[in-house]
């Protein structure tokens, strides 16, 4: 296995840390501390996700044991066969599986994708995606109830961030500050290659689920007023050359396609929902560019399998918005052109239902599992700004 991402503190058996590019043998012990995470890719792609306080270990034989914490698991061409517990063993039918320690003699199976077969001294039972089903060492398995599957594996870093479901894995190359290079290769290792090239920054955004299609932030590093003390382009002052754009990227033919409004909308910001279905962005409509009696502006989000489009925020926002980790909840200011107050609020992106949280802030972002959010709170000038957010 390869170790993809590690956040301290994580270690093997022997108490030896682990860290981020580490290629760990069959049989090695991971255990991350309080605090700590891990991801890991087999050479198949198969994925383990280990939460804090969790203990995982893999066999030659493609069998996975965990002893404690949390592990979400993308098992891949069938590559594990199943999961051990100290309740029974959960069989991987080509699935996508979070498992979760209750305790020593019992342990919670959510179902993401395909499904999984319980088994223990006492009996068996298949469990569907889309249900939930706990295990127990003294009680034949049960068929599960039907869940939030993203509620409950919301404590998962990186959901789709790694691999494709093809097998792809991207990754970034930096040159010279000024381009960035997207990558790809297999689990293993093979197959490396350059994919495309962007100027200026590049963020790898999430894998559109059954395709090999990756979103792709850029955002320009270089300014009209280059350094000259330096003689560098990127230049700490001006305006961008390129502007901030979101882009589909096709790992197998290398195909850039611009994320492109619907007709007659016009994008600030834009950012695709973790699920990759939906875009929430921060612009205006205007069916006419020479008539602004139809011009409406606001915050808006575009579903991408229906093409309808959804107006939750009325107003001259000049603020992104974020996606929580479910996919359907964005967080944004509500506050009008540039100024220093901002009233933070939560959007449920079903209903159109808004909470306003009484907190100024602005450049908002959810964590990882959703409980918690980090904001920018402390404006002093009034005319120092990064990507709508009001510098401090």
């Amino acid at each position: 296995m390869a170790v993809v991402e590690a956040h301290e503190p994580v270690t093997d058996g022997a108490g030896k840390c682990i860290n981020a590019g580490d290629k760990l043998p069959a049989g090695t012990i991971i255990r991350t501390g309080a605090g700590g995470w891990d991801s890991l890719v087999t050479r198949k792609g198969s994925e383990f996700h280990l939460d804090s306080k969790s203990e995982l270990s893999l066999t030659s034989n493609n069998i996975a044991t965990i002893s404690r914490g949390r592990l979400y698991c993308s098992n891949r061409n069938k590559e594990i066969a199943c999961i051990d517990t100290s309740a029974g063993q959960v069989k991987l039918l080509g699935t996508v599986v979070n498992t979760a320690i209750v305790r020593k003699d019992t342990v919670a199976v959510t179902v993401v994708e395909g499904k999984v077969r319980l088994e223990n001294t006492h009996g068996s039972a298949l469990v569907d995606a889309g249900k939930r089903s706990v295990l127990m060492a003294f009680r034949p398995p049960q068929s599960g109830i039907s869940v939030n599957t993203y509620k409950k594996t919301a404590w998962y870093h990186g959901r789709g961030d790694y691999l494709s479901d093809f097998g792809d894995l991207a990754f970034t190359v930096k040159r010279d500050n000024i381009f960035t290079e997207i990558w790809m290769m297999k689990a293993d290792g093979s197959g490396k290659h350059r994919v495309k090239n962007y100027i200026g920054a590049a963020e790898i955004g999430t894998w559109i689920p059954g395709e090999r299609w990756l979103s792709i932030h850029s955002d320009s590093i270089i300014r009209s007023r280059p350094d000259l003390t330096r003689r560098i382009a990127s230049g700490s002052s001006g305006s961008r050359i390129v502007d901030s754009q979101e882009w589909l990227l096709n790992a197998g033919t290398g195909q850039n396609q611009l994320l492109k409004m619907p007709v007659d909308y016009y994008a600030h910001y834009s950012s695709y929902s973790p699920d990759t279905i939906r875009v929430a962005f921060t612009g205006y409509y205007q069916p006419d560019q020479n008539d602004r009696s139809g011009y409406e502006s606001g915050e808006f989000v575009y579903d991408r399998s229906t093409g309808r489009v959804t107006k939750l925020l009325s107003g001259e926002l000049r603020t992104a918005s974020a996606w929580a980790p479910d996919s359907r909840h964005i967080i944004i200011s509500s506050a009008e052109s540039h100024t220093i107050k901002h009233d933070l609020v939560i959007i449920h992106t079903d209903t159109g239902q808004i909470r306003d949280l009484h907190i100024n802030g602005t450049g908002a972002c959810f964590s990882p599992d959703g409980s918690k959010i980090a904001y920018c709170a402390d404006f002093k000038r009034y005319n120092a700004w990064w990507d709508g957010v009001p510098q401090s």
